[in-house]
């Protein structure tokens, strides 16, 4: 899967507010989904996300340290892929050690979906990869490969670069028996996106329940009509 990551300002800006363009674009380009930063919680989060599951794009939900576990029911339910679980507080970078807490804060996601949970943020060798593996379905790295190309620029081909780190890491990605934590079904249509689906179609049904009682009454109307003539 290819997904597009950034700041949503950003991104929307580009297409001058038209979120419904710029999914459908995504999606003729080949992305399968958006991870967005700094969008709003509320309304704003809820809109583009049925946006999203319209273009049969994914939204993926990012789950902070600290979140509450009504804020992680929440994204829970707007979920459809998998969900993003940022292991530690701070600037992005990569790091030298998980937080000891990790465990206790990919259980409390866990208890609140079915979905795969993907770790990421500070991930930067084989060790953390194996760590994060073994108590989620996935591990994340970006911070770590961009240094490398960085500090290789020039020096040997971008791709060369790529291809070498992330042999050396997926050494780690191998699960030991036991692992926790683990996905029990790949996707999921969204909740808020089930309910207004649930709300139109009951609109819909009762308009044409009307239209059908509007349609006997003014063929029984006419008929009397008729009778009387």
């Amino acid at each position: 899967p290819i997904i597009l990551m950034g700041y949503y300002s950003s991104l929307v800006e580009e297409y001058n507010s038209d979120v419904d363009n710029m999914c459908q674009d995504a999606a003729m380009s080949g992305a399968n989904g958006f991870l967005m930063v700094g969008i709003e919680e509320g309304k704003q989060e809820l809109d583009f996300n049925s946006i999203c599951c319209k273009n049969n794009m994914s939204s993926i939900q990012l789950v902070r340290p600290g979140s509450s576990d009504r804020r992680i029911a929440d994204l829970a339910g707007m979920a459809s892929s998998f969900l993003y679980v940022v292991s530690s507080k701070g600037k992005t970078g990569a790091r030298n050690a998980l937080p000891k807490d990790l465990d206790d804060a990919v259980a409390r996601v866990r208890a609140k979906t079915d979905l795969p949970l993907v770790v990421g943020f500070g991930i930067s060798n084989p060790e953390m990869v194996k760590r994060v593996s073994n108590l989620s379905d996935g591990a994340v790295v970006g911070s770590f490969l961009t240094d490398c190309i960085i500090k290789n620029e020039g020096k040997v081909r971008d791709e060369d670069v790529i291809l070498q780190k992330i042999a050396h890491l997926h050494r780690g990605t191998i699960q030991d028996i036991g692992a926790k934590n683990q996905a029990s079904k790949l996707s999921q249509v969204p909740l808020h996106v089930k309910i207004n689906s649930y709300i139109n179609k009951s609109s819909m049904l009762r308009v044409r329940r009307c239209s059908s009682q509007l349609f006997r009454l003014a063929t029984i109307h006419e008929t009397v009509n008729a009778r009387a003539a």
